[in-house]
């Protein structure tokens, strides 16, 4: 029979600094936490936070996870699990011609 793992969620504030998730991760009793990391929040302001989140509770032996509803906090995540290169922020279209500034 197999144990059942289970996973605890965490709904973070759009305040929560990398260091206060943390302590936070090392507080739960589960070996698994879901980060829930609402849109706008400081931790999705660059892919260092999330890393530094990770490679903390990798250190006190938890296994995190991260979910986020806002859309560069899901391309930061999906860059974060290898599964894209670079952040996607659109092409402005070919039809848009910028004027020709000269600088004496």
């Amino acid at each position: 029979m197999r144990a059942i793992e289970y996973m605890q969620r965490v709904s973070l504030e759009i305040y929560t600094s990398a260091l206060e998730a943390v302590k936070i991760i090392t507080d739960v009793v589960d070996h698994k936490v879901e980060l829930a990391i609402p849109a706008g929040s400081i931790l999705l302001d660059n892919i260092l936070n999330l890393k530094i989140i990770l490679e903390q509770a990798k250190k006190v032996g938890k296994e995190v996870d991260f979910v986020t509803e806002d859309e560069f906090g899901k391309n930061l995540l999906d860059m974060l699990r290898g599964e894209r290169d670079e952040v996607v922020v659109g092409e402005p279209p070919a039809s848009i011609k910028l004027p020709l500034i000269k600088i004496p």
